[in-house]
């Protein structure tokens, strides 16, 4: 056993529970940013020929500073463009997101790990309901694959602990996240608006045998009721997710993929007087798989193919909140170039074909991305 991989054993533990915060403290890893992008195009086509396409332009930042041994600092910032077209409809929203600082620490020969993080609200909000709001409410829709749903939200934080050892050849681990989100404006026409915080406890472990390794994770995530002028007016299910990774490593090339199911309970909608007027799942479970091939070709150069799959079980919603199930297959091919001892490049794209509400929508969509990793 390394210290290395023990310390990422926790970190990706306690981490992966909130998709908001991410570290790697590693000795002697070097300062870096990483600007990225990503453009994601999706096609709706209902049984009458109805079309509507949503687009979304995502520029992320991401940077890490290592502070002192054991100690780092970790930003992200991103600038997202949405488009929505439909019948006539042609509508934009732009914006930047929050800024988040994360700063992470490994405490006991790296057995140990506490991180806080802070949500500066730098991003847009107050949007208008008469046009920008039912542009966020088609980025909402879960069979799509965006890298981003919302712009701005209010003042928030959040504290990780986690830990590890190891059970003969397994690594395992577990860990807390508590994140609290402050009130913010949404809408231009709304008062503030409370979203709720999050608790989160996963735990996992992982085995090494040769060049493949094993990995399982298991992630809780409960909500707190979301308020209105202090007042719950809706607070989202519990979810349990559950995953099955392998990958296999040599000197020419690296495969793996993963299978995961996430089980999504029923919401809660509550009246003016906090009546609780239905419990229903609004999202149904959802299954997925993926896979992935990397061949070192030329020197500094790298390219392979990917796959993925995911099916959405119907939801329980009422009237025209019911929706049926919805499958989604893509494959896509990514590659790129090691330039020099300081920087990555990485370009990406896949394709997009399926269905939503049990086949009443013809589904298709493409994903173009880059990268550059840029160390000091």
């Amino acid at each position: 056993m390394t210290r290395r991989r023990l310390f990422l054993l926790v970190l990706c533990l306690v981490l992966a529970a909130t998709t908001s915060s991410q570290g790697q403290v590693i000795y002697g890893q070097p300062a870096s940013g990483n600007p990225q992008f990503v453009y994601s195009h999706w096609k709706l086509q209902d049984p009458a020929g109805d079309e509507i396409t949503v687009s979304q332009s995502y520029l992320p930042l991401v940077g890490y500073v290592p502070l002192k041994d054991n100690l780092e600092l970790q930003f992200h910032i991103a600038n997202s463009s949405n488009a929505l077209k439909f019948e006539g409809y042609d509508k934009s929203l732009s914006g930047l997101s929050d800024l988040r600082l994360q700063v992470t620490q490994s405490l006991s020969d790296d057995r140990f790990v506490l991180s806080g993080s802070v949500n500066l609200p730098v991003g847009k909000k107050k949007l208008r309901l008469s046009d920008e709001w039912i542009i966020v409410e088609a980025l909402s829709q879960d069979f799509l694959s965006l890298p981003t749903r919302r712009l701005g939200e209010g003042f928030g934080f959040s504290m990780l602990a986690g830990g590890a050892t190891m059970l003969g050849e397994t690594r395992v681990g577990g860990g807390l996240v508590y994140q609290f989100n402050g009130e913010y404006q949404p809408y231009e026409e709304s008062g503030d608006y409370d979203p709720g915080d999050i608790i989160s406890a996963n735990a996992g472990g992982d085995l090494q045998k040769g060049g493949m390794r094993w990995s399982a994770n298991a992630i809780f995530t409960a909500y707190t009721a979301d308020k209105q002028k202090g007042i719950k007016t809706f607070r989202q299910s519990p979810q349990f997710l559950m995953s099955v990774a392998g990958t296999y490593e040599t000197e020419a090339m690296t495969a793996g993929g993963g299978v995961s199911f996430l089980v999504r309970g029923r919401n809660v909608v509550y009246d003016s007087t906090e009546t609780i007027l239905s419990k229903l799942k609004l999202f149904g479970n959802e299954f997925a798989i993926n896979g992935a091939a990397s061949w070192k070709l030329a020197p500094g150069w790298f390219a392979g193919p990917s796959a993925l799959f995911r099916h959405i079980a119907a939801n329980e919603g009422l009237l025209e909140a019911e929706l049926g199930s919805a499958s989604v297959f893509g494959a896509g091919v990514n590659g790129g170039k090691t330039l020099g001892e300081h920087f990555t490049v990485d370009v990406g794209f896949m394709y997009f074909t399926g269905s939503a509400d049990a086949g009443d929508i013809d589904l298709t969509g493409y994903q173009l991305t880059a990268s550059l990793l840029a160390t000091l």
